[in-house]
């Protein structure tokens, strides 16, 4: 999976000498240079007394929350948001940005730990907790990372994407991510490929990081019997949405390099 990165450069305003060329030779450096300052004293001035301001052709500033406010008593960190005008938005399209491509590792399953027995070789304990290691592991539905993201724009004062990511998390699915296993075929090397046949691992799971998740083998309730049979071999599959970046992205999927035979109750 790729994810984009630009690469700029910076133009520094402060070369008055430049902004000369680009007005006129009668008017002098430390003209422009005073005019620039005192431009910017003055948006100073009215962001700090709480005004909107529209600088010249620039675009438009404004204060806004870093953040939700949940105490009404005190007063909220503020930062200040600024608004393109529409005719630097609409030189965007020629802009000379160079982008950098990164390669995001893709999900990896390293290594299942029975906490039962507390040795990682394969082996999980019927109806047992167990430990799944790796990166990228992270299992977090569609919902769930649109919510992240929700809140990530609302920390930004981002109301326009806050209520795109509101609507979306309205046909967000939140039973997309989850952890199986797929029965392995000793004599194929293969393992079940139909999901209605997998036998899904419920949630929560517990630690839920990118390096560690939890789980339990499933079990019947009622007849307190596994749904996944002592002696067999089942191979882990796990889908998420999470991609190390906190945008929601397409679901991933990982599968377990090797199979993991279940063993009965001591």
């Amino acid at each position: 999976m790729l994810s984009e990165q630009l690469v700029r450069d910076t133009a520094d305003l402060v070369n008055y000498e430049a902004f000369q060329r680009g007005v006129s030779e009668k008017v002098s450096a430390e003209t422009v240079g005073q005019i620039l300052r005192c431009a910017g004293n003055r948006l100073n001035f009215y962001l700090r007394d709480g005004y909107r301001v529209c600088f010249a052709n620039v675009g438009e500033f404004a204060l806004g929350s870093d953040g939700v406010l949940t105490d009404r008593s005190k007063k909220p960190t503020l930062k200040v948001n600024y608004s393109a005008n529409k005719d630097i938005l609409a030189n965007l399209a020629t802009a000379p940005i160079n982008v950098k491509f990164l390669d995001t590792p893709p999900a990896t399953i390293a290594e299942l730990y029975d906490s039962t027995r507390q040795v990682a070789d394969l082996k999980i304990v019927e109806q047992g907790s167990f430990i799944v290691k790796g990166q990228g592991l992270s299992i977090v539905s569609e919902y769930a990372m649109t919510e992240k993201e929700y809140v990530t724009s609302l920390k930004r004062g981002d109301d326009r994407a806050a209520a795109r990511l509101s609507e979306a998390m309205k046909t967000a699915r939140n039973d997309d991510a989850f952890a199986a296993c797929a029965l392995y075929d000793e004599a194929t090397k293969t393992y079940e490929t139909d999901e209605g046949k997998w036998i899904k691992l419920k949630s929560p799971y517990y630690p839920n990081t990118p390096q560690t998740v939890g789980m339990t083998l499933p079990y019947d309730v009622k007849s307190a019997k596994s749904n996944v049979e002592a002696g067999k071999k089942y191979m882990l599959v796990i889908r998420t949405h999470f991609n190390g970046n906190g945008n929601v992205k397409s679901v991933q999927e990982v599968v377990s390099s090797e199979p993991f035979e279940v063993i009965a109750r001591a």
